[in-house]
């Protein structure tokens, strides 16, 4: 073989035509030695060899002769010492893996066996309850064996349900708490879902507008936190024409009513005069002037430079809040 060039010891040679296995023809172990090897081989040539069974009828003839042909096969295979290293190294490569198998499976047996054990002292045990409180169901005896995994596929079902269903109701209430209501007075503003959008987004992401009522001047806003949905209701806590009230519970004591909204007279709490920041003039000006009636008829680069002006300062406002 050149070298540098890898060799294929590990390939083994192909065997001789109707021959499966060497060692079985030789009658040894498997990766037997050498020197096994040619002492079986002369112990079965001298049984089998067709001068031997001359004296013999044809059929045992023929039939030792074919033997004797297939032992001198295996013996000249074996007898290459490449040969037999290749073959050998294969032949433990398979041995190992049915080794690893067997144990496989006894493992698995074991676990079997000790799981009936199990099974069949429940049963026993339930046949002792039930033999002092009365003669079981003759239906009754032969389920009593999937009994316990019966039970520990339900608790798993109804773990995975409680578990959904608690998910569920915490995104609810997140939704919830991360809502606001919005009025306005219509003599002074005219919105539609693109305004609103454009009005709450400096507090954060709008992920929905639902407008309500028979009077087109309210509509719920929901944002992507319940922090957002605080710093709007905060922003136009003294608003005189549009009244933002969070849907938490503990935000919603912080809101005021703009006079002419809710057809009263405007309402503050002491702790939200001390805690909401003052709405700067400018942003007074643009919500509650007379161009927050036409947004919806702006074009678009005008309703977008609007909305840029308003996200200014709206996130002064957030700022002066957060701070």
């Amino acid at each position: 073989m050149p070298a540098g060039r890898p060799g294929k010891a590990s390939t083994p040679a192909p065997l001789p035509e109707g021959l499966t296995d060497p060692y079985k023809e030789l009658e040894l172990e498997a990766c037997a030695s050498s020197e096994l090897v040619t002492k079986s081989y002369r112990s079965l040539a001298k049984k089998y060899h067709p001068d031997r069974n001359r004296n013999k009828p044809k059929e045992i003839q023929e039939k030792n002769e074919a033997i004797f042909l297939r032992i001198k096969a295996a013996y000249e295979y074996l007898d290459d010492s490449a040969r037999k290293e290749s073959y050998d190294a294969e032949k433990q490569r398979k041995l190992a893996a049915v080794r690893a198998r067997d144990q496989r499976e006894g493992q698995m047996d074991a676990r079997r066996r000790a799981r009936k054990r199990e099974l069949e002292e429940e049963e026993r045990r339930a046949a002792a309850q039930t033999a002092t409180a009365g003669a079981p169901e003759p239906s009754s005896l032969p389920r009593k064996r999937p009994a316990t995994d019966r039970n520990l596929q339900k608790e798993g079902k109804e773990r995975r349900e409680a578990m959904a269903s608690e998910r569920r109701r915490r995104e609810a209430a997140a939704a919830t708490e991360s809502r606001v209501k919005v009025k306005w007075v219509r003599a002074k503003h005219s919105h539609s879902d693109e305004t609103l959008v454009a009005l709450f987004r400096p507090f954060g992401h709008v992920r929905a507008v639902e407008f309500v009522g028979e009077k087109g001047n309210s509509a719920f806003v929901t944002l992507d936190s319940p922090a957002a949905a605080l710093a709007a209701q905060r922003a136009f806590a003294s608003h005189d024409s549009m009244k933002v009230t969070s849907l938490n519970s503990a935000h919603a004591r912080m809101s005021t009513a703009p006079t002419g909204v809710d057809g009263g007279e405007p309402h503050e709490s002491a702790t939200t005069r001390r805690t909401s920041p003052p709405v700067p003039d400018d942003l007074h000006t643009i919500l509650k002037g007379p161009e927050s009636s036409i947004l919806g008829r702006l074009s678009a680069q005008e309703l977008e430079a609007k909305e840029a002006k308003v996200f200014g300062l709206l996130a002064r406002v957030v700022a002066s809040t957060s701070a």
